[in-house]
């Protein structure tokens, strides 16, 4: 399997990150002596290691734009410790403000539990989607009951196709 480099591409002016679907990713056997480090990392507190990206589609329906119509956000993602996952969720950009900040939250749900989290973006203008966003784990269940950790999610979303690509950065 060849490797494709991380590259950004830009659409509509905004950063769109050129990723493989989980549909493309092909299965990698692990050894044995691969085996018993990927089952000691799944019991983890922090299961969100390392970069990953989830991809999938938006919907923004009308609001009231005095405080800010919600993005509502439905994608998938896979990584070696939660497998194929589902994000569901929403973020909510500032109303007619002169400046404050996004927040929302997003779920991240799999065959053994989900994950809950907390986002925050930058501060900004009214009604756009922000660049990237903070996420702080609220709460798991499951197997993710005791999960904790922080990070910034990097955001590319196109608004003539309602697709978005979240990169997703732990940083503790």
């Amino acid at each position: 399997m060849q490797r494709q480099p991380f590259v950004l591409e830009q659409l509509e002016g905004r950063a769109l990150f050129s990723v493989v679907t989980p549909d493309d990713v092909v299965p990698v056997i692990a050894t044995s002596t691969v085996q018993p480090i990927i089952l000691a990392a799944a019991s983890s507190a922090t299961p969100l290691v390392g970069a990953f990206n989830v991809a999938g589609k938006y919907t923004h329906p009308l609001g009231n734009p005095d405080t800010g119509s919600p993005y509502l956000f439905t994608g998938t993602g896979k990584t070696s410790l939660l497998g194929t996952f589902t994000l569901t969720g929403q973020i909510r950009p500032p109303g007619f403000i002169q400046s404050a900040r996004a927040s929302g939250t997003f779920t991240l749900t799999n065959s053994k539990g989900t994950i809950r989290m907390s986002v925050k973006g930058p501060q900004q203008g009214a009604g756009v989607i922000p660049p990237f966003v903070s996420y702080t784990i609220l709460r798991g269940t499951g197997a993710y009951a005791n999960s904790t950790g922080k990070g910034t999610i990097t955001i590319a979303a196109s608004d003539t196709t309602r697709k978005f690509v979240f990169k997703f950065n732990q940083t503790s």
